[in-house]
C-alpha cells in the first residue's frame, strides 16, 4: 500500500508529467496544422482522391503488414497472453 507522503508527491508528479504531454501534443497538432494551411495556400489544384480510396488504400496496406514474419510471430505472444 502506498502511503499519503508517497501518494501526493506521485500524484504532482504524473499530474506534471501529463500536462507536458498534452502541451507537446497540442504542439505538434498546432505544428501540423500550419504546415498544411501553408501547404494548401503554395500549391496549385490537385485533384483530391476519394476518401474511400484512401481507407481501401490503408486497409490494404495494413494487411500486408500483418501477413509480414515479424507481426506474425508477435501474434503468438499477444495470443497467449490475451492482450
Amino acid at each position: 500500500m502506498i502511503d499519503r507522503h508517497t501518494r501526493i508527491p506521485l500524484f504532482v508528479v504524473f499530474s506534471i508529467v501529463s500536462a507536458i504531454g498534452l502541451v507537446v501534443f497540442i504542439f505538434i497538432i498546432w505544428r501540423s496544422f500550419v504546415d498544411k494551411r501553408h501547404e494548401g495556400s503554395t500549391r496549385s489544384e490537385e485533384p483530391k482522391k476519394s476518401v474511400i480510396a484512401d481507407i481501401i488504400k490503408t486497409l490494404k496496406v495494413a494487411g500486408k503488414l500483418l501477413r509480414t514474419r515479424n507481426m506474425l510471430l508477435l501474434l503468438i505472444p499477444f495470443a497467449y497472453s490475451g492482450k
